[in-house]
């Protein structure tokens, strides 16, 4: 995987890339299991790579970046409020 983020064609490519390897790391119910300190040298390096990957772009992506997160935060709030009140309605 990590051969694929140096022969990435693109920032995409190499940014779903790292996401994915990222994902095997730190998802627990991923079948991949390493030791510790091969999980902390894994998440040094996925980090390390995400961070030139980003230095390398242009400042805007910082901010649209930024954006999507608050974006998904209010998605996840409006979710809770009207799944709250969807089951308020439903035992009525």
């Amino acid at each position: 995987m990590l051969e694929k983020v140096s022969k990435s064609k693109s920032p995409l490519e190499m940014m779903d890339t790292i996401k994915n390897l990222q994902n095997l790391v730190y998802d627990s119910s991923t079948p991949f299991r390493v030791s510790k300190d091969m999980g902390n040298l894994v998440k040094r390096a996925t980090g390390n790579l995400n961070q030139t990957f980003k230095s390398q772009l242009p400042p805007e992506y910082g901010d649209i970046v930024k954006q999507m997160s608050e974006d998904i935060r209010l998605k996840d709030s409006l979710n809770k409020v009207f799944k709250a009140s969807d089951a308020e309605v439903g035992n009525r």
